[in-house]
């Protein structure tokens, strides 16, 4: 449990960070989309330096958490640009409810793909016993 409300608090920041850069984008007449892409980008580099080192303790190197990390958020830049471009451009939802929305749902994704892969503790095989 305590892994999760560091994780909610990461993200918070993260998110912060998203929301920050998506509205200020917007408000530079920069597409709604792309915009989100964007502040999704700088939410997920906060995340990362803060997982690693807050929510997951990771002692793993960097050559390994991070492509891990990044082929996470690649994937969960799609799904919020897919789950955006429905909402927003199909659907003709207010932008900020819709990213709300997204980011709850790749809030849950980015969680369980951390603690399940990016940020796993490495275990050691265990020894055989030398007595035979």
């Amino acid at each position: 449990m305590r892994q999760l409300v560091r994780f909610t608090l990461v993200g918070a920041t993260g998110t912060a960070a998203h929301f920050a850069v998506l509205w200020l984008l917007v408000r530079l007449a920069m597409p709604v989309v792309l915009a989100s892409t964007l502040g999704m980008i700088a939410g997920a580099l906060v995340n990362y330096v803060l997982n690693r080192a807050y929510t997951f303790q990771s002692r793993q190197a960097h050559r390994v958490t991070a492509p891990r990390y990044y082929a996470l958020v690649l994937g969960l830049w799609g799904l919020n640009a897919l789950l955006m471009a429905l909402m927003v451009d199909h659907g003709h939802w207010h932008y900020l409810l819709a990213q709300a929305i997204s980011t709850v749902v790749c809030f849950i994704a980015h969680y369980l793909g951390s603690r399940a892969w990016v940020f796993r503790a490495h275990r050691e095989p265990a020894l055989k016993d030398s007595r035979g």
